[in-house]
């Protein structure tokens, strides 16, 4: 689901509408019964992404470990995609790691700009890349703040195995 947003914002010129058809039930993040409510492990970047990213997509360049399909050839590990919200200086980064063993560790390079201190994070994961949310164990994948303890113009971030990690950040 990330990957797809971030597809959809890096091709924001091109893609100028895009929406979810289902929202409840019927393949959608949210199931419905008479016993209650679930939150599938979709719901969680769909949330994400409708709350913060900002309304200028960034241009971002990527160099990342790769690894091999057979149908696309070679693919990078991290999927990333930047915006940035001129109003309040804040600039975000949605990372969609896809290696499903072992983090990978990358520089966030800012070009013309500085993050301040005191930025915020946020990690999507589960105990494995098949985790699912279900009635039983409804918790198994959920968003949790993480510490953003960078700043300035340059730093590096550890990413977790099949995570989707989002940083923001203000920016001088």
């Amino acid at each position: 689901m990330a990957a797809a947003f971030n597809a959809i914002h890096r091709n924001c010129r091109t893609v100028r509408l895009a929406n979810l058809a289902q929202l409840v039930n019927v393949i959608a993040p949210i199931a419905a019964t008479p016993s209650g409510v679930l939150l599938k492990t979709t719901y969680y970047p769909l949330a994400l992404y409708a709350n913060h990213a900002g309304p200028a997509a960034l241009d971002v360049a990527v160099t990342s470990p790769k690894f091999v399909t057979r149908r696309f050839g070679e693919q990078p590990y991290l999927d990333v995609m930047g915006t940035y919200d001129e109003a309040k200086r804040r600039a975000t980064l949605a990372v969609v790691n896809r290696r499903q063993e072992g983090e990978v560790i990358a520089s966030v390079a800012l070009a013309g700009g500085r993050a301040q201190p005191g930025g915020r994070g946020y990690l999507i994961t589960g105990s494995s890349p098949d985790a699912a949310n279900t009635f039983e164990n409804p918790q198994a994948v959920t968003t949790q703040p993480v510490t953003l303890t960078a700043s300035g113009d340059r730093w590096d971030y550890r990413f977790p195995p099949h995570s989707i990690t989002w940083l923001e950040f203000d920016v001088e």
